[in-house]
């Protein structure tokens, strides 16, 4: 009896012990400028790769494996120019990194050792300067625009539209209405993006209120019967430069219901792109699309977007925007939602080219 119980625990020590032989862990994780670097304890036996275009994604299982290191995060937000989250998860012996990649983003993956390493490379969106970008930054020179917890948003709006600029050039024709602090007047704005046969259109500011508690991002496109609420905020907005109002008011520039109503749905569903990318990565109050008569919107020819960041009169939204950091992850946001709106056209136009 004793010799049968010996050659069970034998057999246990035999089986635990082949058990911890044959653990495996993910105890880091780390991403710098395109390269994701995935650190086992030993190394990975066996990886499943799994490339969904639609997404577009990348989902990677490392079988045999127990467990994630408490000290890997479960989620990590990225949006820059390759990639826009990454998540990781253990189930039944396996663990599945998912990577949420930029439209048109390539990747190399390879193992090396412990280390697992996927290389992004940079994404091809469309050929460069086929489309013309107008970023508008909101107000400037002796037009500080709103002022709130010590900051002005005309140089919030500049910082976040230069950081804009530099993200987009890469593959646009991008044009600013103002590199510096300079006042430009609304019409002139306009009339800028007029002149260049602009494709979009990008207004940036930062909102404000006299509640302090207001808080939230909201994005608006050109609407001729608007809400009490947006036509409050466009008829605020206007009154910065009174002159450029009345200038676009009185110069007869009148598109005909057919075009108007491309441009709203274009401008609308750009609106939406981004407002869902800036709650997304600022991690901010998500308010409202909505449509307004702001002056720049109402005068210019291509589908226009008007983006309020957050509230310069809040504490909490206006330090989102303060560091170079947290303006770049917002200029990413929207760069990001300009690239996925032309790819959702691309898409859209070889659909029908095939149908």
């Amino acid at each position: 009896m004793f010799k049968n119980i010996r050659k069970i625990l034998i057999l246990l020590c035999i089986f635990l012990n082949s058990l911890i032989l044959s653990a495996n862990s993910l105890k880091d994780l780390s991403y710098r400028e395109g390269n994701l670097v995935l650190t086992f304890e030993k190394e990975v036996s066996k990886i499943n790769e799994d490339y969904d275009s639609k997404t577009p994604s990348l989902s990677i299982d490392f079988l045999n494996t127990n467990q994630i290191n408490k000290s890997v995060v479960r989620q990590l937000n990225v949006n820059d120019k390759y990639i826009s989250d990454i998540t990781n998860d253990h189930y039944n012996n396996t663990t599945t990194t998912v990577i949420y990649l930029q439209f048109g983003t390539k990747y190399k993956l390879q193992k090396k050792g412990k280390e697992v390493i996927i290389s992004f490379i940079e994404a091809k969106v469309l050929p460069k300067r086929n489309f013309t970008i107008v970023i508008d930054a909101g107000h400037g020179g002796h037009d500080s625009g709103a002022i709130g917890n010590g900051y002005r948003e005309k140089d919030l709006a500049l910082a976040v539209a230069k950081q804009l600029y530099s993200n987009l050039k890469r593959d646009y024709n991008v044009i600013m209405t103002r590199k510096d602090d300079t006042f430009i007047p609304l019409n002139e704005r306009a009339a800028i993006g007029n002149r260049a046969n602009a494709n979009l259109f990008i207004s940036i500011h930062l909102n404000a209120s006299v509640n302090k508690e207001a808080h939230g991002s909201e994005v608006y496109y050109f609407e001729k019967n608007p809400s009490i609420y947006a036509r409050e905020r466009a008829t605020a907005e206007n009154n910065f430069d009174i002159a450029g109002t009345r200038a676009i008011e009185s110069s007869n520039f009148l598109i005909n219901d057919i075009l108007y109503g491309m441009i709203q749905r274009e401008s609308s569903s750009f609106a939406n792109t981004i407002l869902k990318n800036i709650v997304s990565t600022m991690s901010i109050q998500r308010r409202k699309v909505l449509g307004a008569n702001f002056a720049v919107l109402r005068g210019s020819k291509s589908p226009s977007v008007l983006v309020e960041l957050g509230f310069i009169t809040n504490e909490n939204d206006v330090r989102l925007y303060t560091s170079e950091e947290g303006q770049r992850n917002a200029a990413n946001a929207i760069a990001n939602a300009v690239r996925k709106h032309y790819w959702g056209i691309l898409w859209k136009n070889i659909f029908w080219l095939y149908v």
